[in-house]
This record gives structure tokens, sequence and C-alpha cells, in this order.
């Protein structure tokens, strides 16, 4: 897994933005590819409001990270 950091925008019942960053993973998130495979993790994320969704296919370390940093920051932010 490649640790990722993320900033979320939440409004009053949603998760409304989501932006991926990390020291680990900023080689990778600057891949066009891997950026573009995070991306679309981020917009299934936002669509299901759900970190519970299947992970994009050959970006699946990233797709581990982005989840598992996502997860934390709902946590954190009492959602």
């Amino acid at each position: 897994m490649i640790a990722v950091s993320v900033a979320l925008l939440v409004s009053t019942a949603s998760v409304a933005a989501i932006n991926a960053s990390g020291e680990e993973a900023s080689e990778k998130i600057e891949n066009p590819k891997t950026a573009e495979q995070i991306n679309e993790e981020t917009d299934t994320i936002l669509k299901a409001q759900s970190c519970d969704v299947d992970m994009v296919s050959g970006a699946t370390y990233s797709s581990e990270g982005l989840l598992d940093a996502v997860e934390a920051a709902i946590m954190q932010a009492g959602q």
C-alpha cells in the first residue's frame, strides 16, 4: 500500500471533494496514468458517498492508500 494523505471538503451531509497527496505517493500520483486512476477512484467514492467501492484496476496500492486515508479523514471529521 502507498501512504496517501487526503484533504476532504465535507458539507453538512456528504463529502463534497477529495484532494489526494502524499510524499510517498507523489511520484506515482504525478504519473499521468496513476493520476487518472486516482481521479477515477475519488470520483467513484464521491458518487457512492462511501469507501465501500471497487478498487481501480492497475492502481491497487494507490487505491488502498486512498481508501484508507479517506476513511480516516471521515472518521476524524465525525461523519
